[in-house]
């Protein structure tokens, strides 16, 4: 057969995806300034082997990192004017160590030769700020064995440790005035404990505990500002539970935690007003699910969920603050894991460029896209495996989802597929259950709700199915792998709901996807069964009855599953495929005939297992729906290339299938036969 050819092109697709940017080696924490003078905001990021100087290149992107060595791993970092000379300087500590150090800047982005001053063991926050009021910027180090004031003389220098006893290990800490008298306060969480601890200021540098407030278990991060306007500071916390509001009264004490939101995974807490309605939003880091999420406040005083969006792997720091000097907030992520800053720039009403995510349960395997409510705006039907269930989410059109309707289906479903397969103009759903031996059908009501499931005995493992109309008696049937009987099932549909007529098939070893199509010119849909594990395929052609015996076929070396769509707008079919390993997504543009041009690689969250393609928000270009096994997630590439009419939908796609055109990848790999 022929090969298919690859050539390098220019990227003439492209997705709204995150904007990445190298950190160093695994990264930790980050603050931004102004280190030189080209008025673009910097980053100075903490990582495995220093500072990584990410320097403003232009609005929105920063140059290549320099890096600053040092002995040890530093997991704080801070900034201010420390000598007085209008440049900003750094201040840094690492965990292995029992000290701080501090390195002047030259107004160019280079730094000196550090300064290194004594604090408790194990520092794991460094805040620079003026606590005793003397217009010089002085250091607060939080450390194992309490905290440590260094005040600073203005010229660079500081005054040897002052210690404070806070009982336990110091884990994250802020400063800000708790009991409204003018001075800083200290806000701290400790290692282990279950309470905030608030430590009055006296305005000369001293600090001294007052009443500590519960929170939940092991708190790890915070942050405080007036979240229901009454001029009380209050304070949003993460902890092992999830994430925990406390209202101060102005005088160091807090109401009980109200808790916000329930989620272990979370790391990391940020606030701003990012919609500009003059009240303060919070954004949340989940560093399992690759997920930043936003929380809006509303003029009840409440936390209602805002969008959510695509960062990189092993989340753990965020800042929330005007990165682009556009003046409106941004949000920027530490992905330790993938050792990089993602950048997610605000429009200053609520949303970010980068690519939305959504929840989809505790194992998301699968996914299908079709107009389940017939209000001509495609929705999502996402499979989770250990949890035995199918949940629905209702688009509006806009790229945006409900919270998901779960449907209870067989045990261990893998895979699904939509269509109306009662006749009544309805979209329903058809779910392979691996580990049940069988297809569970529910059929559609067309509001988004669906009947009982009704249950098809197949062969062992089914693990792929689609849909067609194999027989031609007007009637969607159903194809299944069996990848544990090495068979495939046919369903043929009485166009009522029922498959009364089930023929089974032995097929190429451990069958693992299936492909619809025209192979022969004959104007009926064929299926072609693959596994992913060599390049043999079974091909079962169509005829008057259905489809006949299986023959053997070879697709060439690495087979996987992908979808295939005109994503540029060009005319001609283009392949998306699934990078698991890579934590990607690739495309390969298609030039016509057997040529496709090299991939073009999008980021998306950990382990894309499978894909989907639809216009999800209505804009006359196909995006894409990316099932991620390792984060939970559905992450929507919304398409933005510039051609126009990508093959866009503007409503719900047809309930049956159409043969495909003469670009179909499938149709070019299998005409030799």
């Amino acid at each position: 057969m022929t090969a298919v050819l690859a050539r390098t092109a220019a990227a003439d697709v492209s997705f709204a995806t995150r904007t990445d940017f190298p950190a160093g080696s695994l990264p930790t924490a980050m603050v931004a300034g102004y280190l030189n003078e080209d008025r673009l905001p910097d980053l100075i990021v903490a990582d495995g082997h220093g500072l990584a100087i990410l320097l403003g290149a232009s609005p929105g992107l920063f140059s290549t990192p320099m890096t600053i060595r040092t002995n040890s791993a530093p997991n704080t970092v801070a900034v201010a004017d420390f000598d007085g000379d209008g440049r900003l300087d750094v201040a840094y500590a690492s965990a292995l160590e029992a000290e701080v150090r501090v390195q002047r800047g030259d107004g160019s982005g280079g730094f000196a030769a550090p300064q290194r001053y004594v604090t408790g063991t194990r520092p794991n926050v460094v805040l620079a700020l003026d606590v005793n009021a003397d217009k010089h910027a002085d250091l607060v180090v939080g450390h194992g064995d309490g905290v440590s004031v260094l005040l600073g003389d203005g010229h660079g220098g500081f005054a040897a440790a002052r210690e404070v006893d806070t009982g336990l290990p110091v884990h994250a800490m802020v400063a800000a005035d708790f009991t409204g008298d003018g001075r800083l306060d200290l806000a701290i969480l400790e290692s282990d404990g279950e309470a905030i601890g608030i430590f009055a200021g006296d305005g000369t540098g001293g600090f001294t505990p007052l009443q500590a407030s519960p929170v939940g278990l092991r708190p790890r991060r915070l942050v405080a500002r007036d979240f229901n306007g009454d001029g009380a500071l209050d304070v949003a916390v993460v902890d092992d539970i999830g994430l925990s509001l406390l209202l101060g009264d102005g005088k160091g004490s807090f109401r009980p935690a109200q808790r916000l939101r329930r989620n272990p995974n979370l790391r990391a807490v940020a606030a701003a007003d990012v919609d500009g309605d003059g009240r303060v939003d919070l954004a949340i880091l989940d560093s399992t699910g690759c997920s930043l999420r936003l929380l809006l406040a509303n003029e009840k005083g409440e936390f209602v969920d805002g969008p959510a969006y695509n960062v990189g792997s092993g989340g753990a720091d965020i800042l929330a603050q005007d990165l682009t000097g556009d003046g409106r907030i941004d949000l920027a992520v530490v992905n330790r894991l993938s050792d990089s800053v993602t950048l997610l720039r605000g429009d200053g009403k609520g949303h970010f460029d980068g690519a939305p995510l959504l929840e989809a349960g505790a194992d998301p395997v699968a996914a299908t896209v079709g107009d389940f409510n017939r209000d001509r705006h495609l929705d999502l039907a996402v499979v989770n495996e250990s949890t035995d269930t199918v949940q629905v989410l209702l688009g509006d059109g806009r790229a945006h989802f409900t919270r998901p309707t779960v449907l209870k289906v067989g045990r261990q479903p893998r895979a699904l597929v939509s269509g109306d397969f009662d006749g009544d103009g309805k979209p329903d759903l058809a779910v392979a259950d691996f580990g049940a031996d069988d297809v569970a059908v529910l059929a559609g009501d067309g509001t988004g709700n669906f009947a009982a499931a009704l249950f098809v005995a197949v062969g062992m493992g089914p693990g792929a199915i689609v849909s067609a109309d194999f027989d031609h008696d007007g009637h969607l049937d159903l194809a299944v792998a069996n990848s544990m009987s090495d068979s495939v099932s046919i369903l043929y549909g009485d166009g009522h709901g029922r498959f009364p007529r089930v023929t089974n098939y032995p097929v190429t070893p451990r069958p693992a996807f299936l492909m619809t199509g025209d192979i022969n010119g004959d104007h009926r849909t064929d299926l072609v069964v693959g596994n992913l594990y060599d390049d043999k395929v079974s091909i079962l052609k169509s005829d008057a009855n259905g489809l006949g015996a299986p023959t053997a076929g070879n697709m060439g070396s690495n087979v996987r599953p992908l979808v295939s769509e005109d994503f540029d707008g060009d005319g001609q079919n283009d392949l998306a495929v699934t990078d698991e390993g890579g934590d990607r997504i690739s495309i390969l543009l298609g030039y016509g005939g057997d040529s496709f041009a090299d991939p073009i690689y999008f980021p998306v969250a950990r382990r894309p297992a499978a894909l989907a393609a639809g216009d999800v928000n209505e804009d006359k270009r196909i995006d894409l729906v990316v099932i991620n096994r390792g984060s939970h997630t559905v992450v929507l590439l919304l398409n933005t290339s510039s051609r126009s009419g990508a093959g866009g939908l503007s409503g719900p796609p047809p309930l049956l299938p159409t043969p495909p055109g003469p670009a179909d990848p499938w149709e070019r790999a299998t005409k030799h036969w």
